[in-house]
């Protein structure tokens, strides 16, 4: 039977179409009003600030296109190719395979969820499969052990418990040492154990409807893939809509790029929540070693370890190591999230960790070069997650300068401009990921692409800092040797003037300030 939030059928299809007509109509009338509105007079003002912000919007929005454009070749030329090669042979699902598993203290209920799915998927595949499942306590143990066992009457599944108490990557490295054990044991070899899977998952992750039979067939035929990801739903038990409306978009954002990164064989994550790996590779000690103790060596806070990340410390060791790394559009893993409270504080402490994830890992990938990655497309992908926090701030703070400076109305024109190139953006999102957009939709992206470009900055200066992934008020500072108040205070300077700098040269740009008075006004700050 299928979990409720999978159902779908043609009422709910016509309804969708509703749904972005409602939106599109909602929206035009919004930038209509603006315009007929405004004063006589506003349209005299000089266009040529924001022609010069719209040249460089240019890029953001030529890069977007482009992966809509790669997303569209992808979903519809080239994946039905690779899976009609991977689905072809009679002999296409591995000997073994292998749940990494960290469930720490989750709550019975989602635990429930999980381990039901786990055991009514596991018996649609003909694999052996053995669980190691890493918890925080013996009761929470004895329950996932009760779920399994009522829904494995054959006793198909071997489970195996760890007990985690040092934090998710040390656990991570016991539990895929036990995995190794048995992969290694002279006993249990085979032949084709090179196509071996181990499968690493959350302890709130539900597996789609017939995951493993669309995602497994893919390392067989495929020999360079070392690793697959999944398309990610949301299993929402919260209580705050805007949270639930949040996540869809972001889920929705995530689906189309990883179709257009998977088309030159590479993801930009491996995602923690559910992914597939070739068992040789994870289980080797290199792996392992790598994972539970992943460090950056950093101009300003010197060498500390990663206290998660683990899905993009899995990334880029396999994008240094050469391998192919697919995203498989139309298998799906559900999430579970129960978070409510204030969306503002929830959406940032997401983003301050997801960022710093992203930038702990963006620069050691970027100096691997186009050559080592195997993809020009893909490493300028990954250059463009450290400039866009940037470019994506060029058009609000250009529009501020020309509002303070000369007129008001030009946040009008922006605003009409922003609403008709959000909503366009939203449709073709919706039209890969059937996001069935609210009208709440187009100002979440806005937040998205505002404030996450300002939070992406902050974590830029904040790479240390690192924070807990379900406890959005607890940070953790990455212990740094020789740690001093200088180097907390140099981060703020620094910080602060590449602000200042961009601030200004957009304020060139633009033609609110002049060169000649920046200089004049540097000179006096320096010899002030």
């Amino acid at each position: 039977m299928r979990a409720k939030w999978e159902i779908s059928s043609r009422d709910e299809f016509i309804r969708d179409w509703k749904k972005n007509i409602v939106f599109f109509l909602f929206w035009a009338s919004v930038s209509l009003f603006i315009l007929i509105f405004l004063p006589e007079r506003t349209w005299e003002i000089k266009f040529h600030g924001l022609i010069a912000i719209g040249i460089i919007g240019i890029w953001r929005y030529l890069w977007f296109l482009i992966n809509v454009i790669n997303a569209f070749i992808y979903r519809y030329f080239v994946f039905p190719q690779l899976k009609k090669k991977a689905f072809k042979s009679p002999f296409k699902y591995p000997k073994r395979v292998y749940f990494m598993i960290p469930s720490y203290k989750e709550d019975f209920e989602v635990s429930r969820q999980v381990f039901t799915a786990l055991a009514l998927e596991v018996y649609k595949i003909p694999s052996e499969v053995y669980v190691f499942v890493a918890v925080g306590s013996d009761e929470e143990a004895k329950y996932i052990e009760r779920i399994i066992k009522i829904h494995d009457p054959l006793n198909r599944i071997y489970v195996k418990f760890l007990r985690q108490e040092m934090g998710k990557r040390v656990a991570m490295g016991h539990t895929l040492r036990a995995i190794a054990r048995h992969f290694n044991y002279p006993l249990n070899w085979h032949e084709d154990y090179h196509n071996d899977v181990v499968i690493f998952m959350d302890g709130d992750t539900v597996l789609g409807r017939d995951v493993l039979r669309k995602t497994l067939p893919y390392f067989r035929t495929f020999p360079n893939v070392g690793a697959i990801t999944t398309d990610e739903g949301i299993n929402y038990l919260g209580k705050n809509p805007v949270i639930y409306l949040w996540y869809k978009l972001k889920f929705a954002q995530r689906h189309l790029l990883m179709m257009s990164h998977s088309l030159y064989k590479k993801v930009l994550t491996l995602t923690g929540r559910l992914s597939l790996f070739r068992a040789p590779i994870v289980l080797s000690e290199d792996f392992i070693r790598y994972i539970e103790a992943d460090y950056l060596d950093h101009y300003l806070f010197g060498r500390f370890r990663f206290l998660m990340g683990d899905d993009k410390s899995t990334w880029f060791y396999l994008l240094k190591e050469g391998w192919d790394m697919l995203y498989i559009p139309d298998a799906i893993a559900w999430s579970t999230e129960d978070r409510s409270g204030n969306f503002f504080k929830v959406s940032a402490s997401l983003m301050f960790r997801w960022y710093g994830n992203m930038l702990r890992n963006n620069w050691r990938a970027i100096k691997l070069g186009p050559k080592k990655i195997g993809s020009f497309f893909i490493w300028l992908a990954i250059l463009d997650q450290r400039i866009s926090m940037w470019t994506t701030l060029v058009g609000p703070v250009g529009v501020t300068l020309l509002s303070l400076f000369i007129s008001p109305f030009y946040w009008a024109f922006y605003i009409v401009w922003v609403i008709w190139t959000r909503m366009m953006q939203i449709l073709v999102i919706d039209l890969f990921s059937k996001l069935n957009p609210s009208i709440i939709h187009l100002l979440l992206l806005l937040y998205n692409q505002w404030a996450g470009a300002i939070i992406k900055i902050y974590a830029s200066a904040n790479l240390s800092k690192q924070r807990w992934a379900k406890k959005t008020s607890q940070a953790v500072e990455a212990q740094i040797e020789d740690y001093k108040l200088a180097r907390k205070v140099l981060h703020i300077v620094i910080i602060l003037f590449f602000t200042f700098s961009f601030i200004i040269f957009i304020g060139i740009y633009i033609g609110v300030f002049k060169v000649e008075n920046v200089v004049l006004l540097l000179k006096f700050m320096l010899q002030g």
